[in-house]
């Protein structure tokens, strides 16, 4: 590899980004475009707001009762 070009993405480019293009080719239908754009989405949120996107995601459904994580709107609006 030579010194020019970049192993990792750029800064500006998100973690997100570059495992959307790494895995397996993408997905085969526009819902599960869909899908996978809204969870990226949600985990760039929960990230940018301390948040772990897996007990985020595990509270919305219905896991761990314990240690609820409250709605990302009311975090959003509580870090504006």
């Amino acid at each position: 590899m030579s010194a020019s070009s970049p192993a990792r993405p750029a800064s500006s480019c998100s973690t997100g980004c570059w495992t959307k293009r790494n895995i397996s080719g993408g997905t085969i239908s526009e819902a599960g475009r869909k899908a996978r754009d809204v969870l990226f989405g949600l985990m760039k949120t929960c990230r940018k707001l301390g948040v772990s996107f897996f007990a985020y995601l595990g509270c919305r459904l219905g896991g761990d009762r314990a240690k609820p994580v409250p709605p990302l709107a009311d975090l959003v609006s509580a870090a504006a």
